[in-house]
């Protein structure tokens, strides 16, 4: 048996078990929270499957961010139905167990084993989260206690990102998101879920695609003015057009700044959608183009049509 999906799964029954303890509690679920847990399950599965088939080409393995990607989802789909903010506050101290299982299997399968310092970062990591269970149950019942969690365990993750033998700053940038995430959850799922989950897509496109599958664009938006180097005449145009996309929907904001933190990084934009419309021709480009596009259609349609 795989240790590390074994391990993962005990984590799972444990934050199932005290999902129902608080149903028992109080009323968090107007439907079973044994259906709830089953396919909080399976999207994450589904995530973690999907995610590797699509980034890595092969159904071998599992990705933890397309895992982080379908439980997240879940949250979305769920909130109607389930006091979501509550629920993720008050099983805040169930989830560092789950998230040392978690490393426990990495240690298992000798993943983020750094061999040049000798240490098994993956088991500090996950001992760490005692002291985080603990600082969980004091504050337990508190409305920002998940946030404590997702702030305290992700500053770890970033600090031992450091410790690796090749530090990747690809590593650093989803959790620095999922930070900020929580922070503002309880806006998030008052308030265009669907356009935010689509941000996170395409975030984790650009970071985890292989790169044979992507193309580095230089210019604009669908590979407008791309000449294959980040010149003067790019700045001048990224200059002027960013700070007028804010004026904008939700949808161009976070496709903008979905696109302008990679320039900031890279000085390019990963575009990995390709329709080749002439055989001399094709247009490059990603999910976020397709938010900010379809955003300034929309208000545009708003204003001048309607």
């Amino acid at each position: 048996m795989n240790m590390y999906g074994f391990l993962m799964g005990l984590g799972w029954l444990y934050c199932s078990y005290g999902l129902k303890q608080l149903q028992s509690e109080t009323a968090v679920c107007q439907i079973d929270v044994d259906y709830i847990s089953f396919f909080w399950l399976i999207f994450t599965i589904a995530g973690s499957k999907l995610f590797q088939k699509i980034v890595r080409n092969t159904w071998e393995g599992n990705a933890s961010h397309g895992a982080l990607y379908g439980t997240f989802l879940y949250i979305c789909l769920i909130s109607n139905y389930c006091d979501v903010y509550k629920i993720v506050n008050r099983l805040s101290f169930y989830f560092p167990v789950l998230y040392f299982f978690i490393r426990l299997g990495n240690f298992y399968n000798s993943e983020h084993y750094s061999v040049r310092s000798a240490n098994y970062i993956q088991l500090y990591e996950g001992l760490l989260q005692g002291p985080v269970t603990l600082l969980c149950i004091y504050l337990y019942g508190e409305k920002d206690s998940i946030w404590i969690f997702m702030l305290l365990t992700l500053s770890i993750r970033i600090y031992f990102e450091f410790l690796r033998d090749a530090f990747d700053y690809k590593n650093i940038i989803i959790p620095i998101i999922m930070i900020i995430t929580f922070y503002f959850l309880e806006s998030i799922l008052c308030f265009k879920t669907g356009i935010y989950l689509i941000f996170m897509l395409d975030i984790m496109c650009k970071l985890y695609i292989d790169d044979s599958l992507t193309h580095r664009n230089y210019g604009f938006n669908l590979s407008l003015l791309n000449n294959n180097n980040y010149t003067l005449r790019n700045k001048i145009i990224h200059l002027c057009l960013f700070p007028i996309v804010f004026y904008y929907n939700i949808g161009v904001i976070l496709g903008a700044f979905s696109n302008l933190l990679e320039r900031l990084i890279n000085g390019y934009v990963t575009d990995y959608i390709t329709i080749p419309l002439f055989p001399f021709n094709r247009y490059s480009f990603n999910i976020a183009d397709i938010l900010v596009t379809l955003g300034i259609v929309w208000d545009i349609y708003n204003r001048f049509i309607l």
